[in-house]
């Protein structure tokens, strides 16, 4: 089962998080594989949380850079 969700913190303000670009972070269980677009890791597994996920039950999280030097139009 693949799930996609976005941070909570996506949306700060602060100067740190504008020139960050959020990430994407694709926690494993041994039941799901959750896609996550977050600011950090922390953003990450407490959006999952928060959406019904448990800590214990992670076997592994990837982080993917979402950076590029292609122009989106």
């Amino acid at each position: 089962m693949m799930v996609n969700l976005v941070g909570s913190r996506s949306g700060q303000t602060s100067e740190n998080a504008m020139s960050e670009a959020p990430k994407m972070f694709v926690i494993q269980t041994s039941t799901e594989e959750v896609s996550v677009t977050a600011m950090d890791f922390l953003d990450a597994v407490q959006t999952w949380v928060q959406w019904g996920g448990h800590p214990t039950d992670i076997l592994a999280i990837e982080e993917h850079d979402n950076r590029t030097t292609e122009t989106v139009h």
